[in-house]
Formats: structure tokens, C-alpha cells, sequence
């Protein structure tokens, strides 16, 4: 969560506050002492505390709308994925279905169903062998 670590009352406010803690505790200026000021700082932390609030929700709600988004985009390829099937004999209909792209990816081409055959290992036979040259026959003969 966003938390806010600097505080919201600038120095510089809080060093003119510390005066009317101080020497100027006594002194009121028009409109201006240290009750107006300490009231002005607890506004502006009650807003910060709203603000922190307020960013939370959108944060949640924000967290909300992506995972809603994503059980969206689930069922949606589900459904895709059944309307591809019923689709089989319908040419016009695949083809719509084929042009139809989840996250900038076309969706996966079908499988081909059933079992794969049997790779045997390639064994010589008596056909496979290589001719023998002319010239071999002469070489064994002498």
C-alpha cells in the first residue's frame, strides 16, 4: 500500500509554529496565532489521512478490476475454445473464430487427437546394404 513517510506540514510551517510555542506564545496578529495555526495543520493531516484512505480503495478497487479482468479473459477464451469445437463443420465460422486474438496471440492451433505411432528404431535389413563396387571384389579377391 502507498503510505505517505514525509509529513505533510513543511518545515518551514512548523519552525513558525515553533515561534508561537516560543517567544511569540503572547502575540496575535489578525487572524494569525497559534491556535489558527495548529488548526490549519490538523485540516491539512485530516486530509492527508483522507487522501491515504481514499488511495487505498482505489488501490483495492484497482486489485478488484484486474482480477475481474482476468476471470473475464478465462472464460472468454473457454468459450472460444467450445465455439471452436462446435465450429468444425462451419467454414465461415472457424474462420471467424480463427481471427480472433487474446493478448495480441492468435490461440493455439488444435492438437492433433490420438496416439502418436510407434517410432521403432531404424534397424539394418538385408535390402539396406550399400552395392559393392567392382573394384571392392577385385581388392578381396587378391
Amino acid at each position: 500500500m502507498n503510505t505517505f513517510t514525509e509529513s505533510p506540514i513543511p518545515d518551514a510551517v512548523r519552525a513558525v509554529l515553533a515561534l508561537f510555542d516560543g517567544p511569540l506564545a503572547a502575540v496575535r496578529f489578525p487572524q494569525v496565532d497559534k491556535e489558527s495555526l495548529a488548526e490549519q495543520i490538523a485540516v491539512v493531516e485530516q486530509r492527508r489521512a483522507e487522501l491515504q484512505r481514499a488511495l487505498e480503495a482505489v488501490q483495492a478497487a484497482r486489485a478488484g478490476l484486474e482480477q475481474e479482468q482476468r476471470s473475464l479473459l478465462d472464460l472468454a477464451r473457454r468459450a472460444h475454445a467450445y465455439a471452436s469445437v462446435f465450429a468444425v463443420g462451419d467454414a465461415q465460422l472457424s474462420e471467424q473464430l480463427t481471427a480472433i486474438e487474446f493478448d495480441g496471440r492468435p490461440p493455439a492451433p488444435a492438437k492433433k487427437r490420438g496416439r502418436k505411432p510407434k517410432q521403432r528404431p531404424a534397424q539394418p535389413s538385408l535390402t539396406d546394404r550399400q552395392p559393392i563396387e567392382p573394384t571392392e571384389l577385385a581388392e578381396d579377391a587378391a
